[in-house]
């Protein structure tokens, strides 16, 4: 886990944006969770989990979970394991973004395997 890019991309935010927390959206399926080939089970991505608690640590976030499987599967594994005081959204993944810019202009896209 690269720490020190994690800070930069919320400070580069904060920066931006004048905000006093980083909105941080992040996905469940195969992000915070891997599923097996047969997606019958999972386990944590703990890498994944590390980084949002070092990020929800340094008090300038805000954490969105979300999902396609919807807003009660992101609190039932926020709940799993232990994110839930740290989460201050569950939703559904959208279905469509609609905006002037590139999502890419003021999002950050990491990939869980490289965070």
């Amino acid at each position: 886990m690269d720490t020190d890019r994690l800070k930069l991309l919320i400070q580069h935010r904060l920066d931006e944006t004048g905000l006093t927390k980083a909105p941080v959206f992040c996905d469940i399926d195969d992000t915070i969770i891997k599923w097996n080939l047969a997606h019958t089970s999972y386990k944590p991505n703990q890498q994944v989990i590390d980084a949002l608690k070092l990020m929800y640590a340094t008090g300038t976030i805000e954490l969105v979970l979300w999902s396609g499987a919807g807003a009660q599967h992101c609190r039932d594994i926020a709940e799993e394991f232990g994110l839930t005081n740290m989460v201050s959204a569950y939703l559904t993944k959208p279905a469509v973004c609609i905006d002037d810019f590139k999502f890419e202009r003021f999002t950050t896209l990491i990939h869980p395997d490289n965070i």
